[in-house]
């Protein structure tokens, strides 16, 4: 996509899918989409690097494969990011937003619909105000930085990628500049993929930590660690840690269920932060 049009390519890339999805993503046009499908699945930061070797475009706008277009919502999804190029050419980093389907989903599915639908689906102006993370199933990125500053690939898991990247370009002196052109986040993980993949992002979360040079940074957009330092300083961590190993297990069980409450899941990610922190001593 350049700054004078929209004529974009779609490329799809499947990251070590399973034989039923290569065969059904085999049927789109080879004219109209390219489709790469890898044997293993690299991570989410290697795969989306990859992009880069499949096009020779301006500009890469990242979708999620389970992204959903809604005919009133999103159509005028491309003009509207080709609008933000026009009216902001100081812009190199354009994020759309998200959020999720009105209707409840069955309760094996429900908690990330929750924890989706009351913390990450934000206007851009809430966005903006509150210094809001990279968010990567729907962004527009100038080709020539992500060249400079591709995603880590040594970031294996999911989780956190984006956090990362949107922090190291900050810190080059990048904005990062939200507008409203959101995507349905859609295809929802039962309640323990949700929970598996919660526990994964703080395994990156730590490792990221341990790594990144601006500490200061990473806290200001990840609102857990600075939770974590709050109970340290005021010396509750180890109690909350002793609460968890009693009623860590529980909890998950009951998340799982379906009891669907974002109190409790916060306790169970300080809880599991605390405990994989200590084990890494």
């Amino acid at each position: 996509m350049s700054r004078a049009s929209i004529p974009a390519h779609i490329i799809l890339i499947d990251d070590g899918s399973e034989k039923e999805f290569v065969e059904m993503n085999n049927q789109f046009s080879p004219d109209k989409i390219r489709y790469i499908s890898l044997k293993e699945n690299t991570g989410r930061a290697a795969v989306r690097n990859l992009f880069l070797q499949y096009t020779q475009d301006d500009w890469l706008l990242f979708l999620d494969g389970d992204t959903v277009f809604n005919s009133e919502k999103n159509s005028h999804f491309f003009q509207n990011y080709s609008n933000a190029i026009h009216e902001n050419p100081t812009a190199k980093i354009i994020v759309g937003g998200s959020y999720y389907a009105a209707q409840k989903p069955p309760l094996n599915r429900r908690l990330r619909w929750k924890y989706g639908t009351c913390k990450e689906t934000r206007g851009s102006v809430i966005r903006s105000q509150q210094n809001a993370a990279l968010m990567g199933n729907n962004f527009l990125i100038e080709r020539a930085l992500l060249e400079k500053y591709p995603f880590d690939k040594k970031i294996k898991k999911y989780g956190h990628e984006d956090t990362l990247l949107g922090i190291t370009l900050q810190n080059a002196g990048y904005s990062i500049f939200h507008i409203d052109n959101p995507v349905e986040n859609g295809n929802l993980e039962t309640n323990k993929e949700f929970l598996q993949k919660t526990e994964n992002a703080i395994d990156n979360l730590l490792a990221i930590e341990k790594n990144i040079k601006n500490k200061d940074a990473l806290k200001t957009q990840v609102r857990l660690l600075s939770y974590r330092d709050h109970l340290k300083k005021n010396k509750m961590d180890q109690w909350v840690l002793k609460a968890f190993n009693l009623a860590g297990a529980p909890s998950k069980k009951l998340l799982i269920s379906g009891f669907i409450n974002l109190r409790l899941l916060n306790f169970y990610k300080i809880g599991y932060l605390l405990k994989k922190e200590k084990s890494l001593q």
